[in-house]
């Protein structure tokens, strides 16, 4: 199974990661490379962000022994 992602998507979050080619056809493309730091990035941010609100539901008493 493979997954992709569209350029001109990306482009509007995280345009330095898009590269347009030389020619007139206007073709786009990813770095990977810098797309990778930027998605583990958010991915670690947002598993802080999830401590953080499991701590503050465990709090409540709503969170009874679930990971």
């Amino acid at each position: 199974r493979y997954f992709g992602l569209i350029a001109q998507d990306v482009e509007k979050v995280f345009p330095e990661v898009v590269m347009t080619s030389n020619s007139n056809d206007g073709q786009k493309g990813l770095s990977c490379i810098g797309l990778e730091a930027v998605v583990v990035e958010a991915i670690t941010e947002q598993q802080a962000r999830i401590k953080v609100l499991e701590g503050e539901l465990k709090k409540l008493g709503g969170l009874s022994g679930n990971k």
